[in-house]
């Protein structure tokens, strides 16, 4: 590398590294987005539905629940099989399971999918900060934490 692309490479890497923080908050802002629509369509969703108040409870349980349930595991998996592709795998979980909500045609499809956006939370929520520890260095690294935990908690 010669002394005049220096400059160019280290834009690169910084425009790279605030990219990549953006997609982070957006990932970690879809866990508390996608629960908040569920509560303030809880009424309607059940009306369409004919659910019980029963199987409302476990559709606004299971995806906090498996969420909290799957954060250890899915920072295991990022740490063995790397945590961009598991983070890529994740936000398409994510993804997939908001369709699947959106299309839901009983309480039972809706708990399915609900189940299945707490997995891919589980899998993005760790591996998010855990990236963001990674991208940035160490004189950077604790205003970088403390700007994704602020922007997160925005979605709540």
């Amino acid at each position: 590398m010669s002394a005049a692309s220096a400059p160019v490479e280290a834009g690169r890497a910084h425009a790279f590294r605030w990219l990549a923080f953006g997609s982070c908050v957006l990932a970690g802002l879809s866990n508390e987005v996608s629960g908040g629509a569920l509560s303030l369509s809880i009424r309607d969703a059940a009306a369409e539905l004919s659910a019980s108040t029963a199987a409302m409870q476990l559709v606004m349980t299971l995806s906090k629940l498996l969420f909290g349930a799957f954060m250890l595991l899915g920072g295991v998996l990022g740490a063995s099989y790397g945590r961009r592709r598991l983070l890529v795998y994740g936000s398409a979980g994510v993804v997939a399971a908001c369709a699947l909500a959106g299309f839901a045609t009983s309480a039972a499809q809706l708990a399915l999918a609900r189940a299945l956006d707490g997995l891919a939370n589980g899998a993005v929520g760790p591996l998010c900060l855990a990236l963001v520890m990674t991208l940035f260095p160490e004189e950077q690294r604790n205003r970088a934490v403390a700007l994704f935990l602020g922007l997160s908690a925005l979605g709540i």
